[in-house]
């Protein structure tokens, strides 16, 4: 940890501190001159990863650690009724989650999340009116209806319906 050398007849030692003083094949550790001596260097960066999102590689005393992050977030696993973190184990989990959904079903309405499901209320189809036959529910567009047919065949009349009875009428 020195640079020798002879002035004048006399040996002279600069220390060369803050120099590499020897190489090191481990990533966590180097070797730097403190003064005279050479010391080693415990480094804290980021080491090889082990590949596992649940872990943060870091260099810690000498060795590369990977330390559990216990719940930070992991990859989705597609299901909205589940948290995506990481346990204590390190591994990602998926445990079940309460609160609202959407399960992209217009025949339900009020989503929650039960027991790892995205369930909901079916809707009411129902429209009170005597003028529609209601037909039930499509999953992608919601409730069917169907008018009833007052059309009478008569240019001249004017067709229409009692949402009350759903009777007919044709006034002229």
């Amino acid at each position: 940890c020195t640079t020798d050398e002879c002035i004048n007849r006399s040996c002279v030692h600069t220390p060369r501190d803050g120099a590499e003083c020897a190489p090191s094949t481990n990533p966590c550790i180097k070797y730097r001159c403190d003064n005279t001596v050479c010391r080693t260097i415990y480094l804290t960066i980021p080491c090889l990863s082990d590949d596992n999102l649940c872990t943060l590689d870091v260099c810690r005393f000498g060795q590369c650690r990977h330390l559990i992050q216990n719940g930070a977030p992991c990859p989705t696993d597609g299901n909205q009724c589940t948290d995506d973190r990481c346990n204590s184990t390190g591994h990602c989990a998926h445990p079940n989650r309460s609160g609202a959904c959407n399960d992209d079903n217009y025949c339900t309405e009020n989503d929650v999340c039960d027991q790892g499901y995205c369930v909901g209320n079916n809707v009411d189809c129902n429209d009170d009116s005597a003028c529609t036959l209601d037909l039930g529910c499509n999953p992608a567009t919601g409730c069917v209806y169907d008018w009833v047919d007052c059309d009478d065949g008569d240019a001249c009349t004017i067709d229409a319906c009692d949402p009350a009875n759903g009777q007919c009428s044709h006034t002229y």
